[in-house]
């Protein structure tokens, strides 16, 4: 869409045509990241870290610690959630996003058919807000649901 815009801008009104296309789109896209940067230090701005907290065992087995209260807002069905983890197994490091420089982006809500994390982790994020971290141990059944 946004190339055929362009392009008919282009073609018709000429080089300024074009250039104003492209002024928008530079515009709209600033808007994006300013707006972004806002909602990220309003997250920063009320996140606390827990010094001795409990841990809370949900009905499905698994249990989580929280490490971090965060000053955002829990995640919405349907939310696209990004997530850094360190995955282990018998004390063995099978997957660290950090390590690997990317995250974990999956549509919060959406098992089975989107793929995301194991249902035991996906009920740990539902209580989550946005800047949180938790120590979250799940057994293998949590994660075969």
């Amino acid at each position: 869409m946004t190339v055929c815009v362009g392009r008919a801008l282009f073609l018709h009104c000429s080089i300024a045509g074009g250039l104003a296309w492209l002024g928008f789109l530079a515009v709209g896209s600033l808007g994006e990241q300013v707006k972004t940067r806002i909602e990220v230090a309003e997250v920063e701005k009320g996140t606390k870290d827990v010094e001795s907290a409990q841990e809370v065992m949900l009905p499905s087995g698994v249990k989580y610690v929280e490490q971090r209260v965060g000053g955002g807002q829990t995640p919405p069905k349907g939310y696209l959630v990004i997530v850094d983890f360190v995955g282990k197994a018998n004390g063995e490091v099978f997957a660290d996003t950090r390590k690997q420089g990317r995250p974990i982006v999956f549509l919060f809500g959406g098992r089975p058919l989107t793929g995301g994390m194991c249902a035991g982790t996906e009920q740990v994020l539902a209580t989550m807000k946005a800047g949180s971290r938790r120590k979250v141990v799940s057994a293998p059944v949590a994660c075969a649901q």
